[in-house]
């Protein structure tokens, strides 16, 4: 999980906080002729899905916390890329 903030913070939190980003999708989602919809992706997990983005390594490599770790950059990135600008 601190894989994902660190990838929010470095590419969008300079411009857009958390609160900002939740208030301006509340005001969009008003409008009437203004198609908003949200979606729920989930990422998913290596070695269960062979083609899966992020990892659940060995908890006594990281003092026994339970997290998951970006497996490959390149493809994390274009499968955020990729489910933020799908055409639906």
């Amino acid at each position: 999980m601190g894989q994902l903030f660190a990838y929010y913070k470095n590419n969008f939190a300079k411009n857009l906080s958390v609160e900002e980003l939740i208030a301006v999708a509340c005001q969009l989602s008003q409008f009437e002729n203004l198609k908003f919809e949200i979606k729920n992706y989930s990422l998913e997990v290596f070695p269960d899905q062979p083609e899966g983005a992020i990892y659940h390594p060995n908890p006594k490599l990281y003092q026994n916390q339970w997290l998951y770790v970006i497996k490959n950059q390149a493809d994390f990135t274009n499968f955020i890329k990729n489910k933020l600008y799908a055409k639906q």
